[in-house]
């Protein structure tokens, strides 16, 4: 009687090492999953984005009218619209921040030579989804990442800046005589993490 007693007990310790064994082995694997998931979204961040395309469709001394798209890292399209614009040089105004060490921008004006910076059109209701700036979601998602980017996003909205690391404004555009957007062309505005700002022909 106590043989099997004792034989009972050491298969149910056997039966608990072996469960023990595999959850071990499934934490393991989880962490070794939001690892690479991490990984991989601070890899999407290391790279150039282009958050936004743009092409002239007319363009006269007194206006210009323009079609403005928006992307998220994917590539994957998320609002277009067209702006038609008193003047005829054009300005796209960003705000960029500091995140993880490296710079993050947002789309925030579009406006130009004629018009002041505080009467150009806003941009961010054609990218925020649910108070996230959709533009950087990626397929390898991240809630921790995604998170810190949605409130510094939040301050950037409510202009409370004075807490943000690295924040600043930076605009591109274009200079009657000298570069200007070409109507008919398709242009991108690549942004870079070391806070760089360009815009390239496509």
């Amino acid at each position: 009687m106590r043989l099997k007693k004792l034989v009972f007990g050491i298969g149910i310790i056997g039966l608990l090492l072996i469960g023990a064994g595999i959850l071990f082995k499934q934490c393991i694997k989880s962490q070794k999953e939001k690892l690479e998931t991490l990984r991989s979204h601070i890899s999407e961040l290391k790279k150039e984005i282009v958050p936004v395309k743009f092409d002239i469709k007319d363009k006269t001394d007194k206006k210009i009218t323009v079609e403005v798209r928006f992307y998220n890292t994917s590539g994957k399209l998320l609002a277009k619209e067209h702006f038609t614009l008193t003047g005829n040089e054009l300005t796209f105004d960003f705000r960029m921040v500091m995140f993880n060490n490296h710079y993050i921008g947002f789309p925030w004006k579009i406006y130009t030579d004629v018009m002041p910076p505080d009467s150009g059109k806003l941009l961010q209701q054609y990218y925020t989804e649910e108070g996230f700036p959709a533009i950087y979601k990626t397929k390898a998602r991240n809630d921790n990442i995604e998170e810190g980017i949605q409130v510094l996003y939040k301050k950037l909205m409510q202009e409370k800046t004075d807490s943000l690391p690295g924040n600043f404004g930076s605009a591109v555009h274009d200079l009657h005589r000298v570069r200007e957007f070409l109507p008919h062309h398709t242009y991108k505005i690549v942004l870079r993490t070391k806070g760089g700002i360009e815009i390239i022909p496509e």
